[in-house]
């Protein structure tokens, strides 16, 4: 029997492992005798167990397994010491890794597949000094860095192998960063599109309804709650056109989403700095981490508000799906997804007469209508993309 281990990079259920958890579903469905093995990180006073949870429930006839991850490697990515601590850190907490990783019997795998860069690196690296003969796959859900220490593992992943290298994107904004970095002759690129999982493809959304019998409308966001996010600069564009808002029987901003990896870095403490800054009678309400099914229930409009360039952006397949109209910076690879006008409404970052003017023409011209079917054809461009991309994965893959 094709056997294929499967690595997830944390222990927390955040997109990308759901992502992951959707894409071992259609391995299954798609490739007939094979057998997958999933590991987990097990992380020092981390008692997270959602994602071997949710393994457990749907692979019933799969193994779901624990390694352990020293919590010094697991926070020194996102964490804010200096180069020489990060250096010793990685040292130690990679010798320690892949010592444990030697017991797990890894080269009875014709395939191992890495869901994340946390993860990958040590694999990779374990799979170089041991002599793996399979496939090894790298799943990129985030632009590469290059700097400090990432330079050199891109310097590690540039030489030859006695394995397979095959590099897998979330978007072609992904690979095309992937592919600048590492150029032509690294390894095998190719893009897959996350799949959109267990939400199933229905009219969720209610704008119409609610427009038409001037019901309150609830916005939404739903992400990790990281500055990069930008979930503050939806909180400054409350403050200036909350008057603005109201007059559209606009009565919530849903914000959906926590500090789900608990790591060290940039967004240490952001949410408490979010709830310093809201305001009494603010529409701003902070819902937790909810479901995909909870959060297209219960929002009519989601705003996307990242900073910076996103890998992918699942939330907004989500919404196509659910029928909810999507406004986003459409920076990276959400721009794939949501086109100006098209499949949804695009905004700069801080532009807040812009991003009054979209919601505006959402309610007041009532826009939504042609944005909602248009996203649904997107919807099944991007699941046509996927199908095809797991064709050329598991033709070769074990």
């Amino acid at each position: 029997m094709k056997s294929l281990a499967i690595f997830f990079n944390s222990p927390y259920l955040g997109g990308a492992e759901r992502s992951m958890i959707a894409q071992s579903e259609q391995i299954l469905e798609e490739s007939v005798g094979i057998k997958l093995t999933f590991f987990v990180p097990c992380v020092e006073d981390v008692e997270c167990r959602e994602v071997e949870e949710l393994l457990r429930s749907k692979f019933p006839r799969s193994q779901v397994l624990g390694f352990e991850y020293p919590r010094s490697l697991y926070e020194t990515s996102r964490s804010g010491k200096n180069a020489l601590i990060n250096y010793l850190i990685l040292f130690y907490g990679l010798t320690y890794l892949m010592l444990g990783l030697r017991s797990l019997g890894l080269g009875q795998y014709g395939g191992i597949w890495a869901n994340g860069n946390k993860i990958a690196f040590p694999l990779f690296l374990f799979l170089k000094v041991f002599g793996f003969r399979g496939t090894f796959v790298w799943h990129f859900r985030d632009y590469p860095e290059d700097r400090g220490i990432f330079k050199l593992v891109w310097k590690a992943l540039r030489q030859r192998t006695s394995f397979r290298k095959l590099l897998i994107s979330n978007s072609y904004s992904v690979e095309s960063s992937l592919k600048s970095l590492l150029g032509e002759g690294c390894g095998e690129y190719l893009t897959i599109y996350n799949p959109l999982g267990d939400l199933n493809k229905t009219s969720i959304s209610s704008i119409e309804t609610k427009i038409s019998s001037q019901r309150g409308i609830t916005i939404g966001l739903a992400s990790m709650l990281a500055p990069w996010k930008g979930v503050h600069s939806i909180m400054v564009f409350e403050k200036l056109f909350r008057k603005e808002l109201k007059a559209l029987n606009i009565e919530e901003i849903a914000i959906y989403g926590g500090d789900i990896y608990s790591t060290l870095g940039e967004h240490r403490g952001y949410r408490n700095q979010l709830l310093a800054f809201r305001e009494g009678e603010s529409l701003i309400n902070f819902k937790g981490k909810s479901s995909p099914q909870e959060i297209f229930s219960n929002i009519d409009i989601l705003i996307h508000s990242s900073l910076r360039a996103e890998p992918f952006g699942r939330v907004i397949i989500e919404a196509f799906a659910s029928r909810v109209p999507v406004i986003s910076t459409c920076l990276g690879g959400s721009g794939e997804l949501v086109i100006d006008g098209e499949t949804g409404k695009r905004y700069l970052p801080y532009d807040y007469d812009g991003l009054m003017k979209s919601i505006r023409e959402l309610i007041v011209d009532q826009q939504y209508q042609d944005l909602t079917k248009l996203a649904t054809s997107k919807l099944e461009e991007v699941e046509t993309q996927a199908a095809k991309a797991w064709k050329v994965i598991l033709s070769d893959l074990i």
